[in-house]
């Protein structure tokens, strides 16, 4: 059986590993349950620190002091505002 997402994951690998080497911030949208954590987490995981804004502690402090988040998980790292 042909892998439809597997071919996506591919074809996105190179235009998204790109884009994080030249760019300071690149954002990955798509529908719920695309594989959008996965890819992330699949591509750099070996030089980025992973935070997912999805549980409440996490989203208040982001809400309530966003420099202060922002300094507190410096670059590079994932920023994940899944099911918000």
């Amino acid at each position: 059986m042909h892998d439809s997402r597997h071919c996506f994951v591919r074809s996105l690998e190179p235009v998204l590993l790109r884009a994080a080497d030249e760019l300071p911030a690149v954002r990955l949208t798509g529908p719920r349950q695309a594989s959008k954590t996965t890819i992330l987490k699949r591509f750099f995981r070996a030089t980025r620190r992973y935070v997912s804004l999805g549980t409440p502690d996490m989203t208040a402090a982001a809400t309530e002091d966003p420099r202060g988040f922002l300094l507190a998980w410096p670059p590079p790292v994932i920023l994940a505002f899944d099911a918000l």
